[in-house]
């Protein structure tokens, strides 16, 4: 299912234990555009989206990686306990 950006922030936020921000640079943005015209301003949002889009990706793609570490430490944890009650029953 969707998810809001501030909740994906959070979450990324707990997973990777980093401060996810993703919406400072439309601020930054924003806050600049007094002295541009509007087509500027659309050429940096459009950059601005894209750069956010592309962090979203790279984000994504830590939390499968975080996902599957922990599923594979799972694994090996109990394979470990496994290993020990055979050899000491």
């Amino acid at each position: 299912g969707r998810i809001t950006l501030k909740d994906f922030e959070r979450q990324s936020s707990i997973i990777l234990g980093e401060r996810i921000n993703l919406l400072v640079p439309f601020y930054s943005s924003s806050n600049n555009s007094s002295n541009k015209n509007d087509s500027e301003i659309i050429v940096e949002l459009r950059h601005e989206i894209e750069t956010c889009r592309a962090t979203i990706d790279e984000l994504e793609t830590k939390i499968i990686t975080c996902e599957k570490s922990q599923r594979l430490a799972n694994g090996v944890e109990l394979e470990y306990e496994d290993l020990l009650k055979f050899l000491y029953e």
